[in-house]
């Protein structure tokens, strides 16, 4: 179970980074909108967050310590969450297997999003830039994460009609079309 968990804590680091970098990299379109301003704000403050989190849970210094382990024993079901945390703190004890599963997340998100173009540009609805893609995947995806349909259906539909249009600045059917093929092609 500890696995899936930090596979699912991974892969949404590796998204918040990708969208982070891409949008250091069209730097200048994202602080000329304002809501694409505030969304660096929440991907930079969510970044600085997962980081200092993982640091905390794989620091071994702070593990031996013991102040989280003190802590945790006044949390109802306190054997299970100590027993969940330990758990955790052992993947820290190979730094290069956790750089190597974002860095393979990565590596994955990035194929998925060449799946996204080519869907994009086979569909004939705008010529859209990579960078808009690199930016708006990774955002979709965290939409679609959120359990509140299966498989995000519907809510990847939204997000990537809404995060496409704010983005390029024009309304286009491109976002939950490339979204939709993604999913067939997924399932």
């Amino acid at each position: 179970a500890t696995s899936v968990l930090m596979d699912r804590v991974l892969g949404l680091y590796s998204m918040i980074l990708m969208a982070m970098f891409a949008m250091i990299f069209d730097w200048q379109h994202v602080q000329s909108i304002s809501t694409l301003n505030i969304l660096w704000q929440v991907v930079l403050t969510l970044s600085v967050l997962f980081t200092a989190a993982l640091s905390l849970i794989f620091s071994q210094k702070f593990y031996d310590r013991g102040t989280f382990m003190r802590a945790l024993k006044s949390l109802p079901f306190s054997n299970k969450t100590m027993r969940i945390y330990e758990s955790l703190h052992l993947y820290g004890r190979s730094i290069r297997y956790v750089i190597s599963s974002v860095l393979i997340s990565m590596l994955a998100q990035t194929f998925s999003i060449l799946f996204m173009i080519l869907a994009g540009t086979v569909s004939g609805l705008g010529d859209m830039a990579w960078s808009t893609y690199f930016l708006v995947a990774p955002l979709g995806f965290m939409a679609t994460a959120i359990p509140i349909s299966p498989a995000g259906v519907g809510v990847g539909q939204a997000a990537f009609y809404f995060l496409f249009n704010l983005y390029s600045g024009k309304t286009t059917d491109l976002g939950p079309t490339t979204i939709t093929a993604f999913q067939v092609g997924t399932f």
